[in-house]
């Protein structure tokens, strides 16, 4: 069970303000110490790969949005928007930019996701 930490259970820090935090991982176990910071990790992870995700997804669309008519662009936004897999993007990305018409990257689009 875990105990609440009062201001009396606090460790005062150089400036003088309590430091609950620094006592709670003194008095913390080594699992529980492990096991928060593989939950940080993860959530680190899943957010770097989240902003990853979202880099290419915005260079998929300027690429389509250079070459091509915006309006029909737009269009396109909520199927690309679905896909989760970077890799998927990327490939997408490839083919945006070597494509000769968005009918031909809407053929593409539509394959693979069958």
């Amino acid at each position: 069970m875990k105990k609440a930490f009062s201001e009396s259970d606090a460790v005062r820090s150089p400036s003088g303000q309590f430091d609950t935090v620094s006592k709670r991982l003194i008095q913390q176990n080594p699992e529980e110490t492990m096991q928060e910071s593989s939950v940080i990790q993860h959530f680190t992870e899943q957010g770097i790969e989240q902003g990853e995700r979202k880099g290419v997804l915005e260079s998929l669309l300027d690429v389509l949005e250079s070459r091509f008519q915006t309006s029909e662009i737009h269009a396109l936004k909520p199927t690309l928007e679905k896909i989760n897999e970077i890799q998927h993007l990327r490939e997408l990305l490839r083919e945006a930019v070597g494509v000769s018409t968005l009918d031909e990257f809407k053929r593409i689009l539509a394959s693979n996701r069958n």
